[in-house]
């Protein structure tokens, strides 16, 4: 499944929000996550509505100065900083 999340900045997405939890969850249970910004939507001339996302297949594991007791806070902090 493809699960899209729609947030205001992927620069400012902290380890410890929800959304991050969310994306990481999706991703161990191998779903598709797309994360698009709201200035990155639009509607053509044709009226279809498009989106540039940023495309996330698989967990992502880091390095280890980024792990802390938490996989999900770990992913997030080296996938968003």
């Amino acid at each position: 499944m493809r699960i899209g999340f729609l947030i205001s900045s992927a620069r400012v997405v902290r380890p410890t929000w929800t959304t991050a939890h969310l994306a990481h969850a999706a991703l161990v249970d191998q779903h598709q996550v797309r994360i698009m910004e709201a200035n990155d939507i639009e509607v053509t001339a044709q009226g279809h509505l498009v989106a540039r996302t940023y495309v996330l297949d698989a967990p992502w594991r880091a390095p280890e100065p980024w792990r802390s007791s938490s996989p999900r806070a770990s992913w997030a902090a080296a996938m968003w900083s």
